[in-house]
């Protein structure tokens, strides 16, 4: 058996694994050069029977969870380990990626750990991970508010790995948990989006019992309690909430996206009518209406729900800001050859 948590990110299943009693290995993307699958940060979670997250799939990935469950096994690995993605791995990237295996022990104070360190990241704050050469494991650390860090860290001689965790996650609150609100939510739980779930109607909570609605009698309450800089998609069952709801976003001027499902007729009714209501122009101009990235005119809700998350995705990575150049690590040239069997 060969079980992957395809929904879920390496952190949210690590603090079960370990109150589980079994041991784990992280396999942490730390440096690539030219094409690979992943960047630096992709971490997989290999337990015995199951693997968690995904460091880029193919051989590389194949060769990565041999190598942790060698080492699950009592076997010897490097710690850090060069694959160069060609013709010896069955990959055409061409490019090189070095993996970081750390082997966790499974105990009730690592449990309790971890799982304090997963509520952290679900509440949107940051972990500063560091590992030095010759240490089994990282540190890990709550990131102070304010806090500035680089997420590589290396030297040639004594090479170390810093990462910044949960850096990039963004609070995102969802308006409707009908058929398109129900898949949306289920495709923007798999992405960096803190999503909050909001509808008013209770009986909604059991179309989707594996995600977390909150069932609020005014979801507008939902928008003014919202941290700034949060992405807001309304797409609920009523025309008249809809308009309410993007009255209070937009005029909270803070909003990083105000995204209405609707058609084009519908865009200009709310338009003209927020100008009736006091917003300027240029503010109402920050509507995005119809939602979804242009070109899919499949209907259907799963469609829908591809073409809206795509488009956050696009406009929140056009949004960050690239980040400082690291100096350039130089790993040890530890290559290991693919498996044959």
């Amino acid at each position: 058996m060969n079980c992957r948590g395809a929904d879920a990110v390496w952190w949210q299943r690590l603090p079960d694994c370990l109150a589980e009693g079994e041991p784990a290995v992280l396999v942490t993307v730390v440096r690539v050069t030219g094409s690979t699958p992943r960047e630096p940060g992709a971490t997989l979670l290999v337990e015995r029977e199951r693997v968690t997250d995904t460091v880029g799939g193919g051989n590389l990935e194949f060769e990565a969870i041999a190598s942790a469950r060698d080492l699950l096994a009592g076997g010897g690995q490097q710690p850090l380990v060069r694959y160069a993605l060609g013709p010896g791995l069955r990959q055409c990237c061409g490019g090189a990626v070095w993996l970081l295996y750390e082997r966790l022990e499974a105990d009730p104070q690592q449990a309790a750990a971890w799982q304090a360190r997963a509520q952290a990241l679900q509440r949107g704050e940051r972990l500063l991970r560091n590992w030095r050469a010759g240490a089994p494991v990282s540190r890990w650390r709550l990131l102070q508010q304010g806090e500035q860090r680089d997420s590589l860290l290396a030297d040639g001689h004594n090479p170390g790995w810093q990462q910044v965790v949960g850096a990039t996650a963004f609070p995102l609150r969802l308006f409707g948990a009908g058929h398109v609100g129900r898949a949306l939510a289920r495709t923007l739980v798999q992405t960096e989006a803190r999503l909050q779930w909001v509808d008013s109607r209770p009986a909604m909570q059991a179309l989707a019992p594996e995600l977390p609605l909150r069932v609020c009698d005014d979801p507008v309450a939902a928008v003014d309690d919202a941290p700034p800089a949060c992405w807001f998609i309304v797409m609920t069952h009523s025309h008249t909430l809809d308009f309410e709801l993007v009255e209070a976003i937009l005029r909270r001027r803070d909003a990083a996206f105000c995204g209405l499902i609707g058609s084009s007729t519908k865009a200009a009714r709310f338009r003209h009518n927020l100008v009736k209501q006091g917003l300027s122009p240029e503010l109402v101009a920050q509507l995005t209406c119809p939602i979804g990235i242009p070109g899919i005119r499949d209907k259907s809700p799963a469609a829908v729900a591809i073409a809206v998350a795509a488009q956050v995705l696009l406009l929140r990575e056009a949004s960050r800001q690239m980040p400082v150049p690291a100096p350039r690590p130089s790993f040890p040239p530890v290559l290991v050859p693919a498996r044959t069997s």
